[in-house]
């Protein structure tokens, strides 16, 4: 059929055909609707059937661990597993974290830092006070906590040591003499204590016996 003839047949009009013509023209406005339904169906990569039968209804599990009911076109494809990497094989190269790895010898650094601390070169060097710093010298290497290091609140029991051994040990010596003598008061006050709750059970009990005597003798007479 002509070219002419079939942009007519399409427009709706009718032309003057034979039958062999119609059907072959017919054949052809199925093949081309064909391919426009299967380019129509595909959406995203995921082809969506054209018939209800080919899509049931399945139960899927999403990202979020929920089930639910949906037809099986909406279903998306299963992800790509990553590759096995070794990263101890070799950290430089495949290191997740940094991605320009530079070689630290942390454990010498580590060291390095504890003996600083432990010895008062770092809080001297951070509160730039001389070779002294705060509680430190050279007669004295052992680490006191030191309030003057922080600023934050502190409560009301906060007691500061001073940072002179023999100054620290006679104030540790008053405060446990301040302890004991609470410990023997509370001791004191808690044996007073239960022996007031003594008196006031036996004196309920000489009470309770004179009612059931008194209780007695009105019902004797």
């Amino acid at each position: 059929m002509a070219s002419a003839d079939k942009q007519t047949f399409e427009k709706g009009a009718i032309v003057s055909a034979d039958s062999a013509s119609l059907i072959a023209l017919a054949a052809e406005v199925a093949k081309h609707d064909e391919k426009f339904q299967r380019v129509k169906g595909t959406k995203g990569g995921v082809k969506v059937p054209r018939s209800i039968k080919d899509d049931p209804w399945v139960e899927h599990v999403d990202e979020f661990g929920r089930s639910r009911l949906v037809r099986q076109s909406e279903i998306p494809p299963p992800p790509t597993p990553e590759p096995v990497r070794n990263y101890d094989e070799n950290p430089g190269i495949l290191n997740p974290a940094n991605p320009f790895p530079v070689f630290r010898n942390q454990g010498a650094i580590d060291k390095q830092e504890w003996i600083r601390d432990a010895t008062g070169e770092m809080v001297r060097a951070a509160a730039g006070r001389g070779s002294g710093g705060p509680g430190y010298s050279q007669a004295n290497t052992v680490r006191h906590y030191d309030n003057a290091t922080e600023r934050r609140a502190r409560g009301v029991g906060f007691y500061a040591f001073s940072q002179d051994e023999d100054e620290r040990a006679r104030q540790m010596r008053e405060l446990l003499e301040i302890r004991n003598q609470t410990e023997t008061s509370r001791s004191k006050h808690r044996t007073l204590k239960d022996k007031r709750r003594d008196e006031i059970e036996a004196r309920k009990i000489l009470i309770q016996q004179k009612r059931l005597k008194s209780l007695a003798s009105t019902v004797a007479s």
